[in-house]
Order: C-alpha cells, then structure tokens, then sequence
C-alpha cells in the first residue's frame, strides 16, 4: 500500500464475497500470520484509505507514524509504539489536536488544542484516553537532576560529583576527592 492506505483493514474480495479483513499490524507487531487464507487467480486485495492517524514522537521506542481503528486509543498506541523508554516522564504527555471544523469559529482563527496527559493516573485507573485522526503525542524526556549527588570543587585531588550518603560530613566528602592537594 501507499503511505495513504490502510495496513488495518486490508480486504480479500472473491467474487461477491469479503473472505477476509486483514490487520497487518499483527503480523508487524507479533510475527505471527493469523487467519492467513491462500489467494488465487481472480481475488481482489483491496486496500482502502487510513482512516485514524495519529503522529508519535518523543521518549518512546517508535516514534513513527500509526493508524489506529477507532476503540483504540492511547494504551494501544503505546504498545504498537514499542512501550515507554525508561526515560519517559509519566507525569505529562501531550497531544496536540486539530480543532473540529465545527467548533473553529469560536476560537478567533486558532485551529490546535494541546491536551495534557498523565500516564500515571491513566495506569492507575485502568483507563485508556481516545485519540483522533492527526492527533500529535510527544511523550516528555524525565529530567535530569540527580536528587543524591554533591559537588566537590578546588583545592582537591579529583574534585568532580560524588554520591550523597546518608550522614555523610564534609570531611567524608574530602576523602572521596582522594584529599587535598598540597
């Protein structure tokens, strides 16, 4: 298929007859040929268009571009996209969405919405969040502070950043920098 067809909903047509509805995403995802029928001379493949695109960057496995059927939302998006990195803040994803045309006039030639989400209550609630065609998500790198660590700069022998232990003193510090310098 084109860029503009459809790898959800593929069609074997013999004769008058729909003999089967291919989604070749599982054959992507799992490798496994599920309901495969054998063709022969006169059947017809036919693809129709994508229908539910929707655009995925950002801290995930696959930032691609997926079709989705329209009962899936964001959960199966983030398994066709190969799950989360561990890099991956739960605490904001955002999508941004393209305004239906019927509510465009009210928002004074401003045509995107970003929609904030967290995965975290998501999870927790057992719930998935609907997605629509040309919907954008750009999953959040976490940061990259380090709530442990303390420098040690100057007069030492190997001044740089070290772990912050429980209890631990100045002086602690300074053994750790190999000592002072003389």
């Amino acid at each position: 298929p084109s860029t503009k067809g459809s790898l959800r909903n593929i069609k074997l047509i013999r004769g008058e007859n729909e003999l089967a509805n291919i989604d070749f995403y599982e054959y992507l995802l799992s490798g496994k040929k599920t309901d495969d029928v054998q063709i022969i001379r006169d059947d017809i493949i036919f693809i129709p268009p994508r229908e539910k695109t929707v655009f995925v960057n950002g801290e995930i496995n696959r930032p691609l571009i997926f079709e989705l059927k329209a009962d899936e939302g964001l959960i199966e998006l983030i398994k066709f996209a190969g799950g989360l990195k561990a890099t991956t803040d739960m605490d904001i994803i955002q999508i941004e969405r393209i305004i239906p045309h019927e509510q465009r006039s009210n928002h004074n030639g401003i045509d995107r919405t970003l929609i904030d989400v967290n995965l975290n209550n998501l999870y927790k609630e057992n719930k998935n969040f609907p997605l629509v065609n040309n919907d954008k998500i750009f999953f959040y790198k976490i940061s990259d502070k380090v709530i442990n660590q303390v420098t040690i700069n100057g007069q030492v022998n190997r001044p740089g950043i070290y772990a912050l232990d429980k209890n631990m003193h100045l002086s602690d510090l300074i053994i750790k920098a190999d000592g002072l310098t003389a």
